[in-house]
């Protein structure tokens, strides 16, 4: 898809979720979401390499730096396969909710989650007037954390574009369009 019209196809931010390498089940389920505007990334022609380090359960997120360059997150792509989705409600969520973009892992969220680390509610993303996204930790069990930094249950946070997000242990980051577009043709 070309520059000018990636642009115009995402009105909304991406979540680049980091993909377990395994196989496993928070895989499955974002791979379920295809139809949904939900799409594997994976950098050049049918390249890929995923990393064989496993981390600890507890690793503290490294904060990247504030606005994050396409060549660093090439350079994130690279290490690990990630799945993009984009952060607007699901198809037939109803009005329940409407001015927020639930992630949790719960069937039902509008970015599901299938990690155990994950709770069935556990954080939401929402937007002001200016169009400035913030992300809420919904009280949730293993925490919602910004930049290696933990959320508070109910305090919304600003993120942006370059922001390392963690819900429980699957790591994610907040971008937009054009910097995935520019960060695949680097």
């Amino acid at each position: 898809m070309p520059r000018a019209e990636v642009a115009t196809a995402f009105e909304v931010p991406l979540l680049l979720v980091r993909a377990d390498g395994d196989g496993g089940e928070l895989l499955e389920s974002l791979e379920a979401l295809v139809e949904t505007g939900v799409a594997r990334v994976e950098p050049g022609m049918g390249f890929h390499t995923a990393s064989t380090e496993r981390r600890p359960a507890r690793m503290r997120s490294v904060p990247p730096p504030p606005m994050l360059a396409p060549q660093s997150l090439l350079v994130r792509i690279v290490r690990t396969p990630h799945v993009a989705v984009a952060l607007g409600k699901r198809p037939g969520a109803g009005s329940a909710f409407s001015e927020r973009v639930g992630v949790g892992r719960a069937r039902n969220s509008d970015v599901v989650l299938r990690h155990a680390s994950v709770s069935k509610f556990h954080a939401w993303f929402a937007r002001d007037e200016e169009n400035t996204y913030f992300v809420t930790d919904a009280s949730s069990r293993n925490g919602t954390w910004r930049n290696g930094t933990p959320l508070t249950g109910g305090q919304g946070v600003r993120v942006s574009n370059g922001d390392l997000l963690r819900f429980g242990d699957v790591e994610a980051t907040f971008c937009d369009a054009l910097t995935l577009w520019e960060a695949l043709h680097a």
